[in-house]
């Protein structure tokens, strides 16, 4: 069973919740019982907030009891049971008047036995018993606040490609798992992604699994370079010193690349003399890189820490 609830325009939000503040509410008695605690729920509802039927029934009861108890209250009948609407500003029906669910019954307030506006909310559902503690009510929080189905993730990344087949979100998984072994639907879904992520003909799910997976490394290294870069940035006070500091490693890195470039030129120039032999050369351009790139290395960190 759900049930509509009983307040327009507002965020749904409990005050006080069923059970609560024995000590508090063992002063009163519903048949004769003192009661165990709050016998509802309160409802956050700014004066004048509209008041809702939560369900079609008859009002029974619409009564003012002053400055006491429920102070302005309604009393609707349902099928299932009954529902109560306390502390009210202003009554919207009368007396035995029929109602449906979300119909305006009245305006909420501060009225009866009560320290702010608010709605106090209680159902008794059929059959109760008065004397059990509780004044027969129920605790109606799951009724109003039941949580709706919600869609598995996998359905949700496939609604752009259902879009494309006029269906609605609430069909999307019922498709799939009827129709996800169907050749022709899997086949569809296979060649849009294979096209948007510029995969190989014949690629297949494991295909797209992992490119999307390359993409997501991609990102990941982004951020690690973003942040790496803000922290350089952030060793220099002003722009200027900044941009003083990238044209040095720049003119230090263009004289490191004319410095290999020659390095490379002079062994070529040995190996068709036959001067060294291929693992000497390459053991020399090792060699020499190595003791640039150390180079440029110390000038970048004494750059950042200066």
């Amino acid at each position: 069973m759900k049930i509509l609830y009983p307040l327009k325009g507002v965020e749904k939000f409990i005050t006080q919740k069923y059970g609560e503040n024995e000590s508090y509410y063992k002063q009163f008695s519903i048949g004769g019982v003192p009661l165990k605690g709050h016998e509802g729920i309160d409802l956050r509802a700014p004066i004048d907030t509209e008041v809702l039927a939560c369900d079609d029934g008859f009002c029974q009861e619409v009564i003012d009891q002053g400055k006491t108890g429920y102070g302005k209250y309604i009393k609707i009948i349902h099928s299932w049971g009954e529902s109560v609407y306390a502390h009210l500003n202003e009554f919207k029906v009368e007396q035995g008047s029929q109602v449906k669910a979300g119909n305006l019954i009245g305006l909420a307030d501060n009225t009866g036995n009560s320290s702010g506006s608010h709605l106090h909310f209680g159902i008794r559902i059929n059959p109760y018993n008065r004397s059990d503690g509780w004044g027969g009510y129920s605790d109606p929080e799951s009724l109003l606040f039941e949580e709706e189905e919600i869609m598995p993730i996998w359905a949700k990344n496939l609604q752009p490609f259902f879009s494309e087949n006029n269906l609605n979100d609430d069909q999307i998984e019922g498709a799939v798992r009827e129709a996800f072994g169907n050749s022709k639907i899997l086949k569809g879904f296979i060649e849009k992604w294979t096209q948007k992520l510029t995969l190989t003909q014949g690629s297949d799910l494991s295909s797209i699994e992992s490119e999307i997976q390359k993409l997501m490394d991609i990102e990941d290294n982004h951020v690690d370079l973003t942040s790496a870069c803000q922290q350089i940035v952030g060793t220099f006070e002003t722009e200027k010193a900044l941009r003083d500091a990238l044209r040095a490693v720049k003119t230090d890195i263009d004289e490191m690349a004319k410095t290999t470039k020659a390095l490379i030129e002079e062994n070529n120039t040995l190996k068709k003399k036959r001067t060294l032999g291929r693992y000497k050369g390459f053991e020399l351009i090792k060699e020499t890189l190595k003791e640039i790139f150390r180079k440029f290395f110390e000038y970048i960190t004494k750059k950042t820490r200066g």
